[in-house]
């Protein structure tokens, strides 16, 4: 995960949560701004030990991404299940994803699955993406295309390029949805367009394949599809 991404993911966490007091929160935006990862971690830490489920989750992608800490993947899986544990969505979708990698403990999918679908059930996309090929690949849950397609779907919609190559895929073949050429290409130019490399690979391997009025067709799909945001695809 880019640096950038994550002291922009933290900054956001920390804003929306209102246990975490003004003053702290501008010592710890300051020292993120600055660079000073070790300030960070001291106006952290306190907090994380108070119990605020946003600190520890913080905390624990310091430590899983070596920022001002040495890189410990057992103290990110301590301090996101602490976070988990207290319902915070983005500390059950952090475990696991520890879980799925088997980061700082054995890799164990169904224990991720598990994590993954609380936080889904909250709305976070990247649980609902992940999810999705979970379902679709049969890994620490039953293999089932319907619900792959329901996950992705989902995920897809909410702009994941990862969940609307996936669920391109599905078009494709037939899997969890009736088999369809035009949306298959449609979810691929949509990813494409989105910044999914794969899936602009499989569109220039499909294209000569089609004819040119299936490819206008399945790229008009695409074109309402964003236009109305996700609501005519």
């Amino acid at each position: 995960m880019p640096k950038l991404f994550i002291i922009i993911f933290l900054l956001i966490s920390c804003l929306f949560n209102s246990n975490i007091y003004s003053d702290e929160l501008n010592e710890i935006d300051d020292a993120y701004i600055q660079g000073d990862y070790e300030s960070v971690i001291k106006n952290l830490m306190p907090l994380a030990y108070q119990g605020n489920s946003t600190a520890q989750y913080n905390l624990g992608m310091l430590y899983e991404h070596g920022l001002g800490i040495n890189k410990d993947f057992s103290e990110a899986l301590k301090w996101y299940e602490l976070s988990a544990d207290q319902g915070y969505v983005m500390g059950q979708n952090a475990l696991g994803f520890m879980y799925y990698k088997g980061l700082g403990t054995i890799r164990n999918y169904e224990k991720a699955a598990g994590l993954f679908k609380l936080s889904a059930k909250q709305g976070y996309v990247e649980s609902q993406s992940i999810l999705g090929y979970m379902f679709y690949k049969g890994q620490g849950v039953s293999r089932d295309y319907k619900k792959a397609a329901e996950f992705s779907r989902s995920a897809a919609f909410q702009d994941d390029t990862d969940a609307q190559y996936n669920l391109g895929i599905m078009y494709l073949f037939g899997y969890g949805v009736e088999g369809d050429p035009l949306k298959a290409y449609s979810w691929f130019s949509i990813a494409s367009i989105n910044g999914n490399k794969a899936a602009t690979e499989i569109i220039d391997k499909t294209k000569p394949n089609m004819s040119e009025n299936q490819i206008n067709k399945a790229e008009k799909l695409a074109e309402d599809c964003l236009k109305t945001g996700y609501i005519n695809c």
